[in-house]
């Protein structure tokens, strides 16, 4: 994705999942989980939008 932002100006941006922040969230669930206390059905990770203009703040070494 990251070579495609450079070759193809139809490319306006994507979005990029942490999954260091999801193993935290999933850790603290499956504690409260083990303690039969409850959790939510549902849990959001928000994502974050990266696009040509903010390209450079984003540590996209890991990218693929």
């Amino acid at each position: 994705m990251k070579k495609m932002f450079s070759i193809n100006p139809n490319i306006k941006a994507t979005v990029a999942q942490s999954p260091l922040k999801m193993g935290k969230v999933t850790t603290k669930v499956v504690y409260r989980l083990i303690e039969n206390k409850k959790v939510p059905k549902k849990i959001i990770i928000p994502v974050d939008l990266i696009n040509q203009k903010n390209l450079t703040q984003h540590n996209i070494s890991g990218w693929q």
